[in-house]
């Protein structure tokens, strides 16, 4: 219910936005109406804070909508675009305990440094920074967003429940549009992102995959965790043997990359 009562508030929230931008773009001021390339940008902007507010299934959802040009303007897509490496950023002190839960509670013995002034990179479900490993091997780590597997489940639920409703009060859309058949692929997908390991299990399928080209190298994970992976920071050649291990990595439950 809490999940529910919070999508409710935001959605309120951006639905009377967007009638006030509305009213004010027909004003008969034109001191008070906005440019159109301005109300188109804050338009765009609203809907991408909007999507990062309500959490990391939203995010998803709104990368997805930022390749369709079938029915998504371009001056949204071009603002949902940034849902994919440049979504709000959080401090790092927000994502210790995930490392601490993943790594144990002497995570920090596995790394001379992590610079956490600024992400590489931001988005739906986990941050990603710079680091050097205990042996002094430049590295990158990712890791997942506190509850985020917590809210996407939530989420996942009260989308659930709102199709469902949805369905009985409008049963002739849904016999054209399957939109419970395309919710499952969706939450497939996000099932799939929740558990990093699986992704170093497919940079391990990538990489065998790849031997036989020369010009195509994918990193090797060093270690992968449901909530951290961390790699090299720069690409290992493909028959390069990998270098020891870090205290961190030794540290996490093994996936099968090596």
């Amino acid at each position: 219910m809490g999940r529910t009562r919070r999508t409710a508030r935001i959605v309120s929230r951006i639905t009377a936005t967007e009638a006030a931008r509305a009213v004010r773009s027909r004003s008969g001021h034109p001191g008070r109406r906005p440019a159109p390339e301005a109300a188109k940008l804050g338009r765009a902007q609203g809907i991408r804070h909007t999507l990062e507010e309500l959490g990391p299934l939203y995010i998803k959802i709104g990368q997805m909508l930022a390749t369709r040009p079938d029915f998504v303007p371009q001056y949204i897509r071009d603002e949902l675009e940034n849902l994919n490496d440049r979504a709000r950023v959080e401090p790092f002190t927000r994502f210790e305990n995930v490392l601490k839960q993943d790594l144990g509670p002497d995570w920090r013995t596995g790394f001379k440094e992590i610079r956490t002034e600024e992400p590489l990179g931001s988005a739906s479900l986990a941050q990603v920074y710079k680091a050097v490993d205990a042996g002094g091997r430049p590295c990158v780590i990712k890791v997942q967003r506190p509850e985020a597997r917590e809210a996407v489940l939530g989420d996942m639920s009260v989308l659930t429940t709102a199709v469902r409703l949805f369905g009985k009060a409008a049963p002739h859309f849904n016999e054209v549009v399957d939109v419970s058949a395309m919710l499952k692929v969706l939450f497939t997908v996000m099932q799939d992102e929740l558990d990093f390991t699986k992704e170093a299990r497919n940079m391990k399928d990538a990489r065998r995959a790849a031997k036989g080209f020369k010009r195509v190298c994918v990193p090797k994970a060093l270690a992968a965790t449901p909530g951290y992976w961390c790699r090299p920071s720069q690409r290992e050649p493909l028959s390069t043997a990998s270098s020891p291990t870090s205290s961190a990595r030794s540290s996490a439950r093994r996936s099968p990359t090596s």
